[in-house]
């Protein structure tokens, strides 16, 4: 970020606006523009007043070698604003070098089963849209999630937790991406998805750090319409506190999220459902990559 300071023209006052890098570079663009422009208005204008009063200061010679100069002056400026413009991208691209990740957390209560195979499906869409990409899958079966921690209460005696070395991969700038699934119990979340929503209160507080981050969700139900959808609505309705960027399974079917049917603890056979998880992962890359490019 840079402050920049501001001369009113007319005033003299001092003004003082901050800029991003990219924003700093359109706004030399545009200042630099303007300057040429008036500049070669102004001599066209003097041009013209001299020519209509018969002066003998310039002939027709002299008139035509200074708008050349003019045009020249305005072709130098349009060159030296592309120059500033290039040189904040270049800046940014700098800032942003870091490779790009996109992290999928399962929040089942079973390691390695349906919600974790539905999640790897989303991070190989991912990956296949958007081969630069990292990705990793974090699964919350085995950790200790305490919820209370999020109300302010204190870790019972002897109690561990295991959510802080989570956040710390979640919040790092790199990770563009997050896809959060769960399976479906009594249509609704797990109890660990939960108490992982209200853990993500942190990331408010600590100046809303989830902010832009491309955020897909997932649900696993024991049948085609086992409650799937109303536990994707409710993991993204948790997470838009968060000031992420939610995003369906994209086109052709533009549907809420990933929807997978758990058949004899297995998803291979869901051929549906599947699709919408490559979606969900394919949309997350695709909006990450037009916001990080």
């Amino acid at each position: 970020m840079m402050v920049k300071r501001i001369m009113s023209e007319r005033s003299g006052s001092a003004f003082y606006f901050t800029f991003d890098t990219m924003e700093f570079a359109s706004f030399l663009e545009v200042r630099i523009l303007v300057g040429a422009s008036n500049l070669l208005r102004a001599a066209e204008a003097r041009e013209a007043l001299n020519g209509n009063a018969g002066s003998g200061f310039q002939d027709g010679k002299e008139r035509a070698m200074s708008h050349e100069m003019g045009r020249r002056t305005l072709m130098g400026a349009a060159g030296a604003a592309m120059v500033a413009g290039a040189l904040g991208k270049g800046a940014i691209a700098q800032e942003s070098g870091a490779a790009k990740k996109v992290i999928a957390v399962s929040t089942s209560l079973r390691e390695g089963k349906t919600t974790a195979a539905g999640l790897t499906v989303c991070l190989e869409a991912a990956k296949e849209q958007n081969p630069a990409l990292e990705t990793e899958l974090i699964e919350l079966a085995g950790l200790s999630i305490p919820p209370q921690v999020a109300a302010g209460m204190p870790l019972k005696e002897g109690e561990t937790d295991d959510f802080p070395t989570i956040a710390e991969k979640l919040r790092d700038p790199a990770v563009v991406g997050l896809i959060v699934g769960s399976p479906v119990y009594f249509n609704s979340m797990s109890a660990y998805c939960k108490a992982f929503i209200d853990r993500c209160m942190a990331f408010r507080k600590a100046g809303f750090q989830l902010r832009n981050k491309v955020f897909g969700a997932l649900a696993v139900g024991g049948a085609r319409n086992g409650g799937q959808e109303l536990v994707v609505s409710s993991i993204q309705a948790g997470f838009f506190g968060q000031d992420v960027i939610i995003v369906g399974d994209g086109m052709p079917s533009g549907r809420i999220g990933a929807t997978l049917w758990n058949q004899n603890d297995s998803i291979a056979e869901d051929e549906f459902g599947i699709k919408t998880a490559q979606g969900v992962g394919r949309r997350v890359a695709e909006v990450a990559g037009m916001i990080n490019r």
